[in-house]
């Protein structure tokens, strides 16, 4: 191993020789945060808490593999993902919105059909209200699991494209056509919570401003701006594309409110799940049955 905490190499050593102690002392330092994890993903107590179980018995079947490239947590975490992701496949499929109903209009001059915000309320004014968070929550999981999982794995977790696309076992570009159609959903959803009064522009001025953008040199329009904007928050674009996208930013008011929305949204998605995230205190007790179960499986794997 290589790893450079040396506290960690002798856990996984002792995980390797099937020690009590090191099992024990695995489950009281990562279980919170794992449960946490699992919970965020399936939805489901009893899910998590199975999947929870599942996942350190992976770990401990597995630990000679841990190589020390990344933090014990970091690794526990893929494994976590991956066995939430494999239970996801076979769940029943729930109720679910139509995320084709929530994403961005536009006119015949791709023009947002977007109407003007009289002020867009910030996060910080939203969540003073305990009824807002909940809300947020249930318009989360009201997502597609296709869409629900990247934005937590992307938003949430922070997991690159890149890992979430592995994770996923899907293409890169996948994941950043669902994340963005999960983001535009979700900001869709929160409309009637961040606004502070809405009114239709005029038609005229709209078609005069969607020709402007559409025809006028150096111009892009709301349709274009739109496909740009993840690459944007995500520091990814080049330097004459951002000077492209901020012109266009300046001169169009209804992307300008869609973009507040929609980071408005981003930052509300991650703050509904602070209070449930990874910084959680380790356990006091571990659970006995969860003990005797990773240690049997341990046990049954030596007999095989």
């Amino acid at each position: 191993m290589n790893s450079i905490n040396p506290e960690e190499n002798t856990l996984v050593s002792g995980l390797i020789e099937g020690e009590s102690a090191a099992t024990e002392q695995l489950i009281r330092i990562h279980q919170n945060w794992m449960q946490a994890l699992a919970k965020r993903m399936l939805n489901d107590d009893a899910l998590a808490e199975d999947c929870v179980q599942e996942s350190f018995i992976s770990a401990t079947q597995k630990a000679a593999s841990f190589q020390g490239h990344s933090s014990l947590k970091a690794w526990l975490k893929r494994i976590v993902i991956n066995n939430c992701l494999m239970k996801l496949r076979h769940q029943k499929r729930r109720n679910e919105i139509n995320v084709d109903d929530l994403m961005p209009l536009f006119d015949h001059n791709d023009y947002r059909l977007e109407p003007h915000w009289h002020a867009i309320k910030t996060p910080e004014a939203v969540l003073q209200d305990h009824q807002n968070s909940e809300q947020i929550l249930e318009h989360i999981n009201q997502l597609p699991d296709d869409y629900r999982v990247v934005l937590l794995l992307r938003d949430i977790e922070e997991l690159s494209t890149k890992e979430a696309a592995k994770a996923l076992e899907c293409s890169e570009g996948t994941v950043k056509v669902r994340l963005h159609r999960a983001r535009s959903a979700l900001k869709k959803m929160l409309e009637p919570i961040l606004s502070e009064g809405q009114e239709t522009p005029s038609p005229l001025m709209r078609s005069i401003k969607g020709k402007m953008l559409r025809y006028g040199p150096g111009m892009i329009t709301c349709a274009e701006f739109e496909q740009f904007i993840d690459d944007y928050l995500d520091n990814n674009l080049s330097r004459k594309q951002i000077i492209v996208f901020e012109r266009h930013l300046k001169l169009c008011r209804e992307c300008r409110d869609y973009l507040t929305a929609y980071q408005h949204s981003i930052t509300l998605g991650k703050a509904v799940f602070a209070a449930n995230s990874d910084d959680l205190p380790v356990l006091g007790e571990v659970p006995v049955d969860l003990l005797e179960a990773i240690l049997d499986a341990k046990e049954q794997e030596k007999n095989d």
